[in-house]
């Protein structure tokens, strides 16, 4: 398969983990060497017409390379998608309560990434306040029935916790 299925869009802010992810999926590709150089495009020696069916073009190689980096130029609305549908369905299941809220933290953490990139700075901290609660009520929504009575007492309180609190507090149950 030639798309890049990469899930981290580079922004100012993760150009470490883009670059590291990119790389392992180029190298993946064994076309490391269109990147670092080592791998340049050579004359052609021979008729391309007697060429069918054997490997790309260094050229083609190239553009595919550029294809997929500029696909992460653009907003990710297709894993923007993927990440809100993850999240609305993601249940506590039979996952231990630790495993439960690592896994959510994980997706939760990469789906504020991806809203955020474009959010101006003026406006960041509101969204994180905003994101803040949705995160912890959708912790708290998922969880097992068993939970029920320590959602409804922690959602009950006249300062709802934070997530962090309300993990806490399932663990000791």
């Amino acid at each position: 398969m030639d798309s890049a299925p990469l899930c981290v869009k580079v922004t100012d802010t993760n150009y470490s983990t883009w670059a590291f992810q990119f790389e392992l999926f180029i190298k993946g590709k064994d076309l490391w060497g269109h990147i670092d150089g080592t791998d340049v495009e050579k004359p052609s020696t021979f008729d391309k017409s007697q060429d069918v069916g054997s490997s790309p073009s260094w050229v083609v190689l190239d553009a595919r390379i550029m294809s997929w980096l500029l696909v992460y130029h653009h907003d990710n609305d297709a894993r923007h998608f993927q990440l809100e549908h993850a999240i609305a369905m993601f249940q506590h299941g039979s996952l231990s309560i630790q495993d439960y809220y690592l896994a959510f933290l994980t997706l939760w953490h990469e789906y504020v990434d991806l809203v955020t990139t474009d959010v101006p700075i003026a406006a960041l901290s509101t969204i994180q306040t905003i994101h803040a609660t949705t995160q912890r009520d959708q912790f708290l929504m998922k969880l097992r029935p068993e939970y029920e009575f320590l959602r409804s007492s922690l959602l009950n309180r006249s300062l709802v916790p934070s997530l962090d609190i309300c993990f806490v507090s399932g663990r000791q149950l």
